[in-house]
């Protein structure tokens, strides 16, 4: 009762109870017989001194912040934990509901095997009534959720059911005498007053005799409150504070043992029901405990007629809700992996016990954190045409690939453990693609790469340098500044130079490829070809990235555009590094980029509009008309649209005629009400296609 009186001002639905990692033996030596080492008495004094150390120990443990062991019980685990929990306490009231005797076991397939044994033995009356009294309970319970009006049935239906059952068995002498009803004080008078207080059994002598047990109390305990706190507080959408509950289980246990309590921690059943009969708050913990304390003191006569087959009921119906299976399912069509982790919990639960289910759970939960850790998520990225946006090749599919330059983004820091995974990605994926496209260029996204260790700038510079000794420069985009930190001072910033940290990824691609248009004069210039390429060309970013001449034609996302007159090049030119001193050569201010003609589609970009991306070098007038007449003629609205003209400083030279245009459109289907389906947009990038073809990509 202090434990719980402690406990409840402290945390709202969890009420303690005993620590299922408690022993009834506090040591090895510790057996309960004539021939022990100790007697009952020293036994009590052990069992109260274990409590006392646990308390201290949860305690220190909040002091020094380990609540984060907390992190490591994921959503899946407490799910499948309780889950299983909840079938194990209710398959420990079915003996009471069937008026038989079953051994205790934390193990399913024990306490199955010994019911069917024994289910031949079942007394039928009690069987009977405990049906009546569970279903009571459950229509009470449906009852209150589906009409407003009656919402106390549900949590006042336990009392109503105590009290009916009391009085049933209290007039009905047949059913005690003949049918063997089973209830509370059928072994003799409940015992009432308070225990005196025990600080003798504090005794510093006993501490390491005790001590393997508090600790393993202590850890068992935590987690077993932690978990079930965790799926209660997500029922009633609150957040549960792991050093509050570290607080609260240390101080039941201190307080408690100064009374003669045993370890106690946040136990499934007892939480179960008083979540059920509608407790929201801590008051609710404290109206209990003084409910008991009134009880111990003046009302356990009222109890010795109550039923067990009610308060099996009571339990069962309360913790049946508990049971989320429905969670496996929506965990199965989320992510598979985290339904293996409930389906783990659920299972190590009921068929190892709840210590071991629930470190079963943990430890395959670590095990995944160090292989996604060792193995982080590396994206290669692709261009939105008309955008300056890239994404995820994977998640958007209207992309297309900007030709020698390859994108990828790591998803986490690099330390030593992962540092030469993604070295190996790296030569792994360019040596795939060098016979479809080869790469001159990597852009490195490192928004993610908060931090990087020794070993990882060894390998970076590694790569740095093999990759260069390969005739590809690896550039880094959106690096922040404590990287950058690390970067410069380890020296490499100086070893790749300062230029190829751009502060963008389309930055850092533009910054490529005017690299590469820089470079190819200079290699034309050294082979006597000037005439092939004018220094006086602005370089443009077709479809599918393609780096072309302004004003020449620009044809789909495969387009190599400046590459067939240079097939004749150097082998320089198609690979091997420059020098320094021909770097030092290089004009890269002298080759601006541009976007040239393109459309893009998305329907990932914004969460409920499918968004067109038009860009164009040279203005069409009366173009806009024409592609909302295509909108309107295809069933669809516009929510918004924004055109921007080009920036005349961006646009230069004689070849560039007319100041371009930039639209987006963010549309949605009158049908669906929502982005676009596969087959309408399908035919719209043809209509859109067609009227480019008509428009713009047609000579003048």
């Amino acid at each position: 009762m202090v434990s719980l009186l402690i406990n409840a001002g402290l945390t709202a639905q969890i009420q303690s109870g005993p620590c299922p990692g408690w022993e009834p033996h506090a040591g090895s030596k510790s057996q309960l017989s004539a021939e022990d080492e100790f007697c009952k008495n020293e036994y009590v004094k052990l069992a109260v001194f274990t409590s006392a150390v646990m308390g201290l120990m949860q305690i220190a443990a909040m002091i020094l912040r380990m609540g984060f062991l907390v992190t490591f019980l994921g959503h899946p685990v407490t799910s499948g934990f309780t889950s299983g929990a909840a079938i194990i306490i209710g398959l420990s009231q079915v003996k009471y509901m069937l008026g038989i005797h079953l051994d205790k076991s934390q193990y399913v397939y024990v306490t199955l095997i010994d019911l069917v044994r024994k289910v031949g033995h079942t007394k039928w009356m009690t069987l009977l009534l405990g049906v009546l009294s569970l279903a009571f309970l459950l229509l009470a319970k449906e009852i209150s959720k589906r009409k407003p009006r009656f919402a106390l049935v549900g949590p006042l239906a336990p009392l109503f059911c105590c009290a009916a059952g009391t009085l049933l068995l209290w007039l009905c002498e047949p059913l005690r005498e003949q049918f063997k009803v089973s209830y509370v004080g059928q072994e003799g008078p409940i015992p009432s007053g308070i225990v005196p207080l025990s600080l003798d059994a504090w005794d510093p002598s006993n501490f390491f005799k005790v001590l393997p047990t508090a600790l393993s109390c202590c850890l068992i305990g935590y987690m077993e409150s932690i978990a079930i706190g965790k799926n209660l507080a997500a029922k009633h959408g609150y957040e549960l504070e792991a050093g509050q509950e570290l607080l609260a289980l240390g101080l039941s246990n201190l307080v408690g043992a100064m009374f003669s309590s045993y370890p106690v921690t946040g136990s499934f059943s007892r939480s179960a029901v008083n979540n059920a009969t509608g407790a929201v708050s801590q008051f609710a913990g404290l109206i209990t405990a003084l409910v008991m304390l009134c009880t111990l003191l003046f009302l356990t006569p009222l109890f010795k007629y109550l039923p067990d087959f009610v308060l099996a009921a009571i339990v069962i119906s309360s913790v049946a809700p508990l049971v989320a299976y429905k969670e496996a399912k929506k965990l199965w069509r989320v992510k598979k992996q985290d339904c293996f982790l409930w389906v783990a919990a659920f299972l190590g639960t009921l068929f190892l016990g709840v210590l071991e289910g629930i470190a079963l759970a943990v430890g395959l939960s670590l095990s995944i954190v160090i292989y996604e850790s060792v193995r982080p998520q590396i994206a290669i990225l692709w261009r939105l045409p008309g955008t300056t946006i890239y994404r995820n090749v994977k998640q958007d599919p209207h992309g297309s690939f900007v030709p020698n330059v390859f994108i990828a983004r790591i998803g986490s820091s690099i330390y030593f453990a992962n540092a030469y995974f993604i070295k190996d990605w790296l030569q792994e994926r360019i040596s795939a693609l060098e016979h479809i496209n080869r790469t001159e260029y990597i852009v490195l996204e490192m928004t993610a790469v908060v931090s990087v260790d020794s070993t990882a700038l060894n390998v970076l510079e590694d790569v740095v340098n093999d990759f260069r000794g390969r005739g590809i420069q690896i550039a880094f985009a959106m690096v922040g500044n404590r990287l950058d930190r690390t970067f410069r001072k380890s020296g490499l910033t100086n070893s790749v130079g300062e230029k190829w940290f751009f502060p963008t990824v389309h930055d850092a691609v533009v910054g490529c490829l005017r690299h590469q248009k820089a470079k190819r004069k200079l290699l034309a210039t050294v082979r006597g070809m000037n005439s092939v390429v004018p220094s006086s060309n602005l370089a443009v970013l077709g479809p599918g990235g393609t780096i072309t001449d302004c004003g020449s034609e620009v044809s789909g996302a495969g387009a190599t555009g400046g590459e067939t007159d240079l097939q004749s090049a150097t082998d320089l030119e198609v690979g091997l590094p420059l020098s320094k001193s021909q770097e030092d050569l290089l004009d890269i201010e002298e080759n601006p980029v541009h976007m040239g003609n393109e459309i893009g589609f998305s329907n990932d970009v914004h969460h409920s509009c499918t968004v067109i991306f038009i860009n164009m070098k040279e203005d069409v007038p009366m173009i806009m008309s024409d592609i909302t007449a295509i909108f309107q003629r295809r069933g669809l609205t516009i929510c918004r649209a924004n055109i921007e003209a080009m920036d005349d400083e961006r646009v230069t030279g004689p070849a560039c005629r007319a100041r371009g245009a930039s639209h987006v459109y963010h549309i949605r289907s009158l049908q669906t009400h929502g982005k676009l389906q596969d087959s309408e947009l399908l035919g719209l990038k043809k209509d859109l296609l067609e009227l480019w073809h008509c428009l713009v990509d047609s000579p003048r």
